[in-house]
């Protein structure tokens, strides 16, 4: 079957291509950016949609990862995003955008190495362009925060003072677009990130789509059924939680980026295989 050629193929060369070595430096890079991206977002959000409005963003999206992520990140993410910095707001903003461009740029390797690509661009545009993509990010956090957060504010005004019934479909829209904006994000980043122009995308988007949702899922029952894990690593559980989050996120989207990559070689396999049928005749 096709599907189980894909499957495997893009398994095989994940491993190959040191997949879970990648996903390891991903998650550290993707702890260490994320604080710093949140205070980005949260700053930019804040000039559309008030600082309130973008902290209660935070609490409604984190609700949507496992349990045992939110009780470890959310009280030192709010606490992080909603000090006031005052004069060393700048300079917070600058050391921020850096940070998180070194997850980006984690990301940019990964996609390289799935795709055996060499990448040919000076460092500097390479950095110029996970700065880009991280403002990109804060915007798609604004666009999200819009649609999860103002959203229903404007709603509950519209039943309060026009007397106006939303139709439940209104509330089941908000969330598709911002799944919408998240999917967008995702085919920005397979778009730009590797050095050589990828076709197909969207397949490994989906497949990244629908893996994060089950791994999530799956995460959150080992953890339901491991109790012994907070004995076993003590107060550092949390951070060991967070780092297998980020981890198996990391895995997925370079396996996203495999199953592109396998598309490709099995296309290029079966037209060479059609040409050879031709020569005889």
């Amino acid at each position: 079957m096709l599907i189980w050629r894909l499957v495997s193929d893009a398994t095989r060369h994940f491993l190959a291509h040191d997949g879970t070595a990648l996903a390891g430096y991903i998650a550290f890079a993707m702890l260490l950016a994320l604080f710093p991206f949140c205070i980005v977002a949260v700053m930019a959000a804040s000039l559309v949609v008030g600082t309130d409005a973008s902290l209660g963003a935070i609490t409604r999206l984190v609700e949507l990862l496992p349990p045992e992520f939110i009780s470890t990140i959310e009280p030192v993410l709010l606490e992080v995003v909603g000090v006031n910095r005052g004069s060393v707001l700048t300079l917070s903003a600058a050391v921020a955008l850096w940070s998180s461009s070194n997850g980006v740029e984690a990301f940019r390797t990964a996609f390289d190495r799935a795709y055996e690509v060499d990448d040919p661009r000076p460092w500097w545009l390479n950095r110029l362009q996970s700065l880009g993509l991280v403002v990109l990010g804060a915007i798609t956090f604004i666009l999200i925060s819009l649609a999860i957060v103002v959203a229903p504010l404007g709603l509950s005004l519209a039943r309060e003072y026009l007397q106006i019934e939303t139709p439940g479909i209104v509330t089941l829209g908000r969330y598709v677009f911002g799944i919408l904006i998240f999917l967008g994000f995702l085919y920005v980043m397979h778009r730009l990130l590797p050095s050589d122009r990828v076709t197909p995308v969207w397949p490994g988007i989906l497949a990244t789509t629908l893996l994060f949702f089950i791994g999530a899922t799956g995460f959150s029952l080992y953890l339901a059924y491991a109790p012994g894990f907070a004995v076993t690593y003590g107060t550092l559980a949390g951070v060991v939680v967070s780092m297998l989050f980020f981890y198996l996120s990391g895995a997925v989207i370079i396996f996203g980026a495999e199953v592109n990559a396998s598309l490709i070689r099995l296309g290029r396999g079966t037209r060479r295989r059609k040409r050879g049928r031709r020569k005889p005749g």
